[in-house]
Order: C-alpha cells, then sequence, then structure tokens
C-alpha cells in the first residue's frame, strides 16, 4: 500500500485476558479474549491509496477520517519447557473468532459504517520467567490472521497460577 496525504495509523494499546490448564509439564490448553485496538485513518482532499487492486483518490473536497476496532476470543493448544524451570519458552497455536468494525466520515459525505467477522487458525510463541511458585512473567508474540490482514499482538504480562 503506497499513499499520499493520507495518515494511517495502525499502532494502538490494546488488551487480553488468559485463563487456561496445564495438562502436563509441557502441555496446557488456554482460552483468551483480546481487544486489539484501533487503527484511524486520515485522508486529505486529493490524497490517494494505492493497493494491488488499484489507486482511489479523494475527490470528496472534504477530509475523511476513520477509524476500526478488532477484538478475537479463541482456545489453543500450548506446548512449553517444563513450568518449574525460571524461563520458559513456548509455542502456541489454536483456533480464534475475530470481529472488527469500523466507520468512514467526512463533510458532504455519508458515513459508511463495515463490519467483518470470520473463524482463522492462529500461532505465536513467547517466553515466561518464573517470579515465585505462583507469580510469573509472560510475553508472547502472536499472529492473528483475518481475511485480508494478519493482525500481531505483541503482549507482556503476569501470570498467576493456583
Amino acid at each position: 500500500v503506497s499513499t499520499t496525504n493520507v495518515t494511517f495509523d495502525e499502532t494502538d494499546a490494546g488488551f487480553q485476558g488468559i485463563i487456561g490448564y496445564s495438562f502436563t509439564d509441557n502441555f496446557s490448553v488456554e482460552g483468551h479474549y483480546s481487544d486489539l485496538g484501533e487503527t484511524t485513518l486520515n485522508w486529505q482532499p486529493g490524497g490517494t491509496i494505492t493497493t494491488d487492486q488499484g489507486t482511489a483518490t479523494n475527490d470528496s473536497g472534504a477530509e475523511i477520517t476513520g477509524s476500526a476496532d478488532a477484538s478475537s476470543i479463541g482456545v489453543s493448544g500450548v506446548l512449553h519447557g517444563n513450568k518449574m524451570n525460571s524461563v520458559v519458552p513456548f509455542v502456541k497455536g489454536g483456533w480464534h473468532r475475530w470481529e472488527s468494525d469500523g466507520v468512514i466520515t467526512g463533510t458532504g459525505i455519508d458515513d459508511i459504517d463495515a463490519s467483518d467477522d470470520g473463524t482463522d487458525f492462529f500461532y505465536g510463541v513467547g517466553m515466561m520467567v518464573r517470579l515465585s511458585e505462583q507469580l510469573t512473567v509472560r510475553g508472547d508474540y502472536t499472529t492473528l490472521p483475518g481475511d485480508d490482514e494478519d493482525l500481531t499482538f505483541i503482549d507482556l504480562g503476569v501470570v498467576y497460577g493456583f
């Protein structure tokens, strides 16, 4: 994608909640809910957006703004090192149901509301650092595929085991 006179911000903070169960020392199942944040668009008059499908030009004479947000809920299997070690790498993969909603607005144009959803395979890698028997710091890099775009979620969190 190339643009002129367009500001497109795909980076935002989100949050994720995970609940899981370790069946063995090296295998767990997790469920998650992820709020993936918001993407924003500011398209000035005369600006262009070029993709594989062609070029679109803002000929409206008005500034066009837009925003979209996305969320995911899913379940995954996690293969990890022994959780009694102080540093534990892991890989995960599973299925998620995602949803995105957006709106485009501008002076003199009708608002455009759009939503999309689907179900796809997702995957990720990460590392856990054990602070105590029950408290762990966890970071992971997860790719959540959608219809047209893959969303990347990088998170750092605290795990409480009981």
